[in-house]
This record gives structure tokens, sequence and C-alpha cells, in this order.
């Protein structure tokens, strides 16, 4: 079995086996940079982290942003906090009656089904490609992501991989 960490993606020293299975951990430097100087409030651990990341529950409803996310969305994370993943990203979806994750169009949704399988199984997803299709007049029609989703506790850590 290959071990690769859930952050950066590097293979984890061990026997990988034969297997063609693969599991998630953390490697030493992104551990080092996530857990120095403990005890850190989760703020100031994905803060620490060199790239984008939204905390979110079961129902995508986001907890925090770290400084990187905030960027990307242009949203404090005050403003994000207590929005679904879809709002954040003006999801055309999330304008539907009952809004982000209550359309029948958002049984599909890839963010929202990452996410969920995290939460719900405790495996990581990792470089998941997603497109939303946007409502916003002053943005592109459609934004592509690549995320990846980690189950910490009860909440989802998902790293925003790519925009484009």
């Amino acid at each position: 079995m290959e071990r690769i960490c859930a952050w950066c993606n590097q293979l984890l020293p061990g026997d990988p086996g034969g297997d063609a299975l693969v599991t998630h951990g953390i490697c030493s430097p992104c551990a080092d940079t996530v857990f120095s100087d403990q005890p850190l409030s989760l703020q100031n651990i994905i803060d620490r982290l060199p790239f984008p990341v939204m905390v979110v529950d079961s129902d995508v409803t986001v907890s925090t942003l770290n400084h990187q996310a905030q960027e990307v969305l242009g949203l404090s994370s005050e403003q994000a906090a207590g929005h679904r993943g879809g709002e954040l990203f003006s999801c055309v979806n999330s304008h539907n009656p009952g809004g982000c994750g209550r359309s029948i169009h958002c049984a599909s949704c890839t963010l929202r089904s990452a996410v969920t399988t995290a939460y719900e199984t405790g495996i990581p997803q990792l470089s998941v490609p997603a497109t939303l299709k946007r409502s916003d007049p002053d943005a592109p029609s459609a934004i592509s992501l690549t995320i990846t989703t980690v189950l910490m506790d009860k909440l989802v850590m998902v790293k925003i991989d790519q925009v484009g």
C-alpha cells in the first residue's frame, strides 16, 4: 500500500507493498508547518498553510477560510462563515429555491460530493476536478476547480488545489 501526504501529494516513507491501494497521511514538512508552536487555534493552523483552504461542515457550510482562500474568493473569513460553498463561488444553483445544496441539480455537485464522501467515510478525496456554473454577470460563466477534501474531527478541510 502506498502512503502519500494528503497536503502535498509526496510519497511518504515506508514499504509500499504490492497493492495498488493508496492511503494518506501527512509528511514531516507539512506537519511541521501545520502543528509547530502548539497549541494553535484552527484559524492559526490553516493560516500557516501555503494554499487556499476552506473549513466546512457536512453540509458544505463554511466555518472559516485561511488567508489564501480569502484572496481567491475576495471575501473575509467572517463574510464567508455560515454560507455554503456554492454561494461563495456564485454557483447558479445556489439561487434556486432552498439555496445551495437544496436543488435537484445539487445532487450531482462534485464539491458537495467530495465533502460528503470525506465526511462520511474519512477517506480523503484528492485532486477532484469540479466545475460550477456561475450566476455572477461580472465573472466567467463557469469556474473550474480542483479540490482535495480531508476530514478533521467533525469538519472537512477543502484545499483548493487549482482554480481555472
